[in-house]
């Protein structure tokens, strides 16, 4: 697999604990993104291709932007990501906080 990795579609299956995307490569590969504990992996048709511990919260609430920003040296992501959660949505279901949350801009 050559690098970048070009997106061509994703889409957000679950807004927090773990965060998750779910999309495909122009060339059709499976694209599988998870934040969990602090730690964001990205698995290109079954295989690990980046692994990164962000925070050492247990954070696990990502947003398109924040993963955009923290990927971009790897990956090449569309504008828009289908079925995006609004962050500000999080307060209306849960009552609990997940401690800081990882500043993507630290790790760009």
């Amino acid at each position: 697999m050559s690098r970048p990795f070009l997106i061509r579609e994703i889409r957000q299956t679950c807004m927090a604990c773990p965060s998750l995307f779910e999309g495909t490569t122009f060339d059709g590969l499976d694209v599988y993104v998870r934040f969990r504990h602090g730690t964001l992996s990205i698995d290109i048709a079954s295989e690990t291709v980046l692994m990164r511990r962000l925070t050492d919260s247990d954070a696990g609430l990502m947003t398109y932007r924040e993963l955009r920003t923290v990927a971009t040296h790897m990956f090449v992501f569309p504008d828009e990501c289908a079925d995006e959660y609004d962050p500000a949505e999080l307060d209306q279901y849960l009552d609990f906080s997940f401690g800081p949350r990882a500043d993507a801009r630290e790790y760009a």
